[in-house]
């Protein structure tokens, strides 16, 4: 038998409970929080990261706005890029022990008579080494047996221009089968290979101009004039980023040109500031004529493009080798004047300026007198095979150093991007190089919504040790 009961039940929705005295409270306190900061209030607060960093691991610098954050004064960067840090100085060997190798010697091994079968000169150009070798005594003597009866007369006779018999004229033979000692002289030639000459050379963006392959441009070699050069941009009454690109080109003795790399950006400038900036590049090797030289352009962008171009003297090279360029340029982005304000940006040169490329390196071609014969020899060679067993070692370890020692790399270049909490980035590119200091850098334009920031560093290359220190002061309003 199934028994089924049933009920009624019954559900009351409504909001949460809470006293009269809570919600008065509650009130009178936020009346009061209103009463004294009816506009809410400023706060300042700070946010630091110290770390190391290198190529591989960047490093992100995260600053959280608050979201009852009204209003973002300033956000302001120091920031110093210092030696990289390191907490070891080494490790102190020991535990392992000598061990005594033992070497198989077989019996000495004679290899059989080489054969001259390869072209000794093929690597170079065929070059006459002076007139036909002389006559030396003693030095190729040989006899010839005149097969005859003794006392006849035996006319020798030789080419008109010819000198091939030491001496000439009528032989008398005294016995059958005598011998008369003579030498001969031959005409020959020797073929010389042909070898090359590397030059790494460092190439300065000179003031002063020449004609090189047809076309006049400033001098793009290895000494300066002394004469200090710019190329500017125009004035503009509004701060604005400046880029700065270059090229290079081949131009042959006819005056033909092919790009080597096109235009590709050295680096920007997006605040006012001067200084020589690094930009490695790398090159491939490139085959070259005798006549030809190498042009280098430079462009400077704001709100109108400037243009120049350097050149070498002519190399008489046969090609570029395949390495890294060091590009350094002194660019400049500043206010020319105050009232009202002026912007100028723009790239200098020669003078007191080090505008230049290092590690410029190419090769010629010589002719190069050192030859050689292959003649029939052996090899006597004792021992040509062995071994040698070394070891096993005893399981050992090594002690730590501990410390702290710092070291310095002069290279690194530091680049900085900002992500804002909907992920956007802006990409400020590069701020220092080596050892250097930013302080009291203004980025408030970049903080005006709340949520997470990431501030990331990275760098090509080199290793560096950042200390970032990053100051808030914003406008919050009352609870």
């Amino acid at each position: 038998m199934e028994c089924v009961t049933r009920e009624n039940v019954s559900l009351q929705v409504g909001s949460r409970k809470a006293t009269a005295r809570k919600s008065i409270r509650r009130i009178e306190y936020q009346l009061r929080s209103w009463e004294r900061y009816p506009q809410g209030f400023t706060f300042i607060y700070e946010s630091s990261v110290n770390e190391n960093m290198d190529a591989e691991h960047p490093l992100e610098h995260l600053l959280i706005i608050p979201d009852d954050v009204v209003v973002v004064d300033n956000v302001k960067l120091w920031l110093y890029s210092e030696p990289y840090r390191v907490y070891s100085k080494g490790a102190a060997a020991g535990g392992g022990v000598a061990q005594t190798s033992e070497a198989t010697i077989p019996p000495a091994v004679t290899s059989g008579p080489s054969s001259k079968t390869t072209d000794d000169n093929a690597a170079g150009p065929q070059v006459t080494i002076g007139p036909p070798s002389g006559s030396q005594a003693g030095s190729a003597t040989h006899s010839h047996r005149w097969f005859t009866a003794a006392g006849s007369e035996i006319a020798v006779w030789y080419e008109s221009g010819k000198s091939y018999l030491s001496s000439v004229g009528t032989y008398a033979a005294s016995s059958s089968g005598e011998t008369v000692a003579h030498i001969h002289s031959i005409e020959h030639t020797h073929l010389v290979p042909g070898d090359f000459e590397t030059y790494v050379e460092t190439r300065y963006f000179r003031s002063d101009q020449h004609t090189i392959n047809g076309l006049t441009a400033y001098k793009f070699l290895t000494s300066k004039s002394g004469t200090q050069g710019s190329l500017d941009s125009g004035m503009y009454e509004v701060r604005m980023a400046v880029d700065f690109y270059y090229r290079i080109i081949k131009r042959s003795s006819g005056g033909s040109e092919t790009v080597l790399l096109d235009w590709t950006l050295h680096h920007t400038r997006t605040t006012t500031g001067s200084g020589e900036v690094l930009k490695i590049q790398s090159i491939s090797e490139v085959a070259l004529d005798a006549g030809d030289a190498i042009r280098v352009d430079i462009r400077v962008v704001k709100n109108s493009t400037q243009e120049r171009s350097w050149i070498t003297d002519v190399l008489g090279a046969t090609g570029l080798f395949a390495c890294s360029w060091y590009i350094y340029l002194y660019t400049y982005n500043t206010q020319t004047s105050e009232s009202p304000p002026y912007y100028q940006g723009g790239f200098r040169y020669d003078g007191t300026y080090n505008s230049r490329v290092e590690c410029f390196a190419y090769k010629k071609t010589l002719a190069n007198a050192g030859h050689s014969h292959g003649m029939s020899h052996t090899h006597n060679i004792p021992g040509s095979q062995h071994s040698h067993q070394v070891g096993p070692f005893p399981s050992h370890q090594h002690d730590l150093v501990f410390g702290i020692e710092d070291k310095a790399w002069a290279g690194a270049v530091i680049n900085m991007k900002i992500i804002d909490p909907d992920n956007e980035e802006f990409d400020l590119g590069t701020i220092g190089t080596g050892v250097f200091s930013l302080e009291g850098k203004d980025y408030s334009r970049y903080f005006q919504k709340p949520g997470t920031y990431k501030l990331q560093f990275s760098t090509g290359y080199g290793i560096a040790h950042i200390r970032s220190m990053i100051y808030v002061q914003a406008f919050i309003q009352p609870e």
